[in-house]
């Protein structure tokens, strides 16, 4: 199955107690049962090759989850289907944008290498609507980042998302027909995930707080199953 979030595939290492974060961070309705949504931090889990070997250990979980919640081709079969799902991903990157490009964070994004203005999407999606005739998003309201390793854990699943965009662009359009797809396809952008794998290990030599950043990354896949639940997944 082909959705936006087409991370690179990896290792799916992580443990029981991962998994299990994974699952109440994403407080959503699953076959089987209901769990309910926790901030939950995630302890370290043994020596690992680095920071973005780790992240991609211990988030692997919570990535399977959030592709069977948003399923987007699986969703999307009419252009109000495809307005919507833009709609929603609109709130949240507008959200999560605003709050990575405060100047609170200028240093530790200096720190770690990062322009974190190239990193942003939010404008793509609103020119997307726009071309739809659809009026821009209201972003949700989201607590702020307990630390700058937080942030960019937060970083590591925005950007993550973006992989395979082209692909997926290509697939609603078979679906729907021809619709703007700046925001999928990445239009304008370069491909930012080695800087952002760079930043990872630059973060992880300077001392910084990998727990932080999982943690980051694991909240913010429950941002995204919450936000881009499908109707059907919704409490």
């Amino acid at each position: 199955m082909y959705t936006l979030l087409l991370f690179e595939r990896w290792a799916t290492t992580a443990g029981p107690q991962v998994s299990v974060t994974c699952a109440l961070l994403l407080g959503v309705r699953k076959p089987g049962g209901l769990v309910s949504g926790s901030m939950v931090d995630v302890p370290a889990r043994g020596a690992a090759a680095g920071l973005p070997e780790r992240l991609r250990a211990q988030t692997a979980t919570c990535h399977r989850e959030v592709e069977a919640v948003v399923d987007i081709t699986g969703r999307v079969h009419t252009r109000a289907d495809y307005a919507a799902l833009l709609g929603g991903f609109a709130a949240l990157h507008t959200s999560l944008e605003a709050q990575l490009s405060a100047p609170f964070w200028d240093q530790g994004w200096t720190g770690a290498g990062v322009n974190i203005a190239a990193h942003c999407r939010a404008g793509l999606l609103l020119a997307d609507l726009n071309a739809l005739g659809e009026p821009p998003a209201a972003p949700f309201e989201s607590p702020p980042f307990p630390s700058f390793g937080h942030a960019l854990g937060c970083l590591y699943v925005l950007e993550g998302s973006a992989l395979g965009g082209r692909i997926v662009a290509g697939m609603v359009r078979a679906a729907i027909g021809e619709v703007p797809t700046a925001f999928l396809a990445g239009q304008g952008r370069a491909h930012l995930w080695p800087a952002v794998r760079s930043a990872l290990r630059r973060f992880d030599a300077q001392g910084g707080d990998g727990d932080a950043v999982v943690a980051g990354a694991v909240s913010t896949f429950g941002v995204f199953a919450r936000q881009l639940a499908g109707p059907a997944m919704q409490r």
